[in-house]
């Protein structure tokens, strides 16, 4: 007698594949690791949204809308940032959701989150948020964001890694620390 879920479908997709038996992981056609190797966190999010949020885009056009949304949101970030002033990151971070219209595109969303953690961390040392740089990927650009200054490239690597694992698993970006 199975016990269990074994064999039971919950859901189909087309987004990404799993063979718990060789521990092996495909999105869209791709593995895991070569996601991580060839494409980065961008490159993961063009294959990713490809036909529900964008359509033919390719890494470096993700990387382009999710400088450009950075920027947005560090022009907005006055407009929150006092409201989220010594709250918990996790309210802090619903905080600056919130201020997003209600039909804000995924990219805002992203660049939102990504300009925001920076910020919050930074206010809670007592310092000043820090400008995004649009041409920076979305890792190294929330680093610099945190921190002020460039990050190593060996962190900027390893966050662009767990981001484009988190992306392929449906997490968001919202529940790490920098």
């Amino acid at each position: 007698m199975n016990e269990g879920l074994d064999g039971v479908v919950a859901a189909e997709t087309v987004l990404s594949h799993s063979d718990a038996a060789r521990a092996r992981l495909w999105v869209r056609g791709r593995t895991l690791e070569s996601a991580v190797h060839d494409l980065g966190y961008e490159g993961t999010v063009a294959l990713l949204w490809d036909g529900f949020a964008h359509d033919g885009l390719g890494g470096a056009d993700i990387a382009a809308l999710l400088g450009a949304a950075r920027e947005r949101a560090f022009a907005a970030v006055e407009d929150w940032l006092p409201l989220a002033a010594k709250r918990p990151p996790a309210e802090a971070v619903r905080i600056c959701l919130a201020a997003l219209p209600d039909d804000a595109a995924p990219d805002d969303i992203a660049g939102a989150l990504c300009v925001g953690v920076a910020a919050i961390l930074r206010q809670q040392r007592g310092l000043a948020p820090v400008p995004p740089d649009p041409a920076a990927t979305t890792a190294g650009d929330l680093l610099a964001m945190t921190h002020g200054a460039a990050p190593d490239p060996r962190a900027a690597k390893a966050l662009d890694t767990y981001f484009t694992v988190a992306a392929e698993n449906g997490l968001g970006t919202s529940s790490f620390t920098a």
